[in-house]
């Protein structure tokens, strides 16, 4: 499969597993203001967008297929750098956000700390979002850098204008 492609579907794949992860982020404030039947009941009715978090694995996926393509140290670090945020957010889920959803039984169940529960649940997905944002952001820096430049300069041309073409 060419360069190219791989490199199209890696940006479009992150930016997807940024979507749900900015939502999550955007909505906290209101979430962490909830009682704890309207905080189960959101939770309820926000069980459709469960089946977008798929975007963060095939978006690591995507990236880590990048980093064997890639020949150019910069590209090939800034990549390399997108992989390792994507890796983090699975680090994230499994340390702070998966003992809280098998506490609460995806949040049918509340225990008594579930305050305290609650704000593990929601500031590790603000980390969740952050990690992804940065690595969509190496992604798309890394993109100047994949640009193909050959190595003799052409006749007539001036170097600074032939360098920005």
């Amino acid at each position: 499969m060419r360069l190219g492609v791989v490199y199209c579907i890696a940006i479009i794949l992150t930016a997807l597993a940024l979507a749900p992860a900015a939502a999550q982020l955007l909505g906290l404030p209101g979430r962490m203001a909830l009682s704890d039947q309207d905080y189960v009941f959101m939770h309820y009715v926000d069980r459709g967008w469960a089946w977008a978090w798929i975007m963060a694995p095939l978006a690591f996926i995507a990236d880590v297929v990048l980093v064997f393509m890639f020949r150019q140290r910069g590209a090939f670090k800034l990549v390399s750098l997108a992989a390792l945020f994507m890796a983090c957010t699975f680090l994230v889920y499994a340390i702070w956000i998966y003992p809280v959803d098998h506490l609460t039984a995806q949040w049918v169940v509340l225990p008594a700390n579930w305050m305290a529960l609650r704000a593990q649940w929601e500031y590790a997905h603000a980390l969740n979002a952050l990690l992804i944002f940065l690595a969509f952001c190496a992604l798309a820096l890394s993109a100047p850098v994949t640009r193909r430049v050959p190595l003799g300069r052409p006749s007539g041309y001036r170097m600074d204008i032939w360098y920005l073409r």
